[in-house]
């Protein structure tokens, strides 16, 4: 297994951006063909917590399994005054990989997106606005709480949002609503801690998306909003993502 910190220019960003990748220790596969987790943080981490908190580069090399970590800032992965920041994540980031890493496969069965609590919502609003670049999302304790009037209040004193949320581009509710009648769903992976203070906006987000069709995996446990239940989660999304790839062939 290796491990690569990443600074490199962000166009879309206008600025330098840290990448944490992870790189199975098994590279006998050809060019283009090694399967890529990218791994989104929360709200108030970067891009070194999922190596740091959890096993993450171990589960991964058991797979044979990439794993890209970007920083996304505090930003919800939205464009915004600040930065175009899901044209980074979603469009711009997986080239400047690609080309640093030419073996990281294009093929859309071969990436999964995935996240915790604001990267959570991070990975799903991507999945659902290019649902051709991913064959399938994972979300850890998602922060699918965007819409709710207090923290649309506190995202526009940030500046994420302009305004209410609801019915917008970034309203995941209504994009997943919007979709029911594509072709081109992805499996979903959800969890959280029944613990949770956010536990409700995942059970919400489950009915919303098996009501527009996607085949929706759950799972529930004991568990808060903290390490020890993503650490948990990260696996289990890996053992399930390996499955699907299983079944596939």
């Amino acid at each position: 297994m290796a491990f690569f910190e990443v600074r490199c220019k962000s166009e879309r960003l206008g600025k330098q951006v840290r990448v944490n990748v992870v790189i199975p220790g098994d590279r006998r596969q050809s060019a283009g063909e090694i399967p890529v987790i990218w791994l989104l943080h929360g709200l108030s981490d970067d891009e070194s917590m999922w190596a740091r908190r959890t096993s993450v580069e171990r589960y991964a090399d058991d797979h044979g399994f990439a794993v890209v970590m970007p920083s996304g800032d505090r930003s919800w992965y939205l464009n915004q005054p600040a930065g175009r920041y899901e044209d980074y994540i979603g469009d711009e980031l997986p080239a400047l990989m690609r080309g640093y890493f030419p073996f990281l496969s294009q093929k859309r069965e071969n990436n999964l997106i995935a996240g915790l609590s604001m990267g959570g919502f991070g990975a799903l609003h991507t999945a659902l606005k290019r649902p051709d670049c991913y064959g399938a999302v994972a979300c850890f304790s998602g922060a699918f709480l965007i819409a709710d009037p207090t923290w649309a209040k506190l995202l526009c004193s940030d500046g994420v949002l302009a305004g209410d949320p609801t019915g917008t581009d970034a309203d995941v509710y209504a994009l997943a609503e919007k979709s029911a009648g594509r072709a081109d769903k992805f499996p979903v992976y959800l969890s959280c801690g029944t613990g949770d203070g956010i536990f409700r906006y995942t059970a919400k987000m489950r009915e919303t998306l098996e009501k527009a069709g996607y085949a929706v995996s759950y799972s529930e446990s004991p568990g808060g909003h903290e390490w020890n239940f993503w650490d948990q989660e990260i696996r289990r999304a890996m053992d399930w993502w390996a499955g699907i790839r299983r079944a596939a062939k």
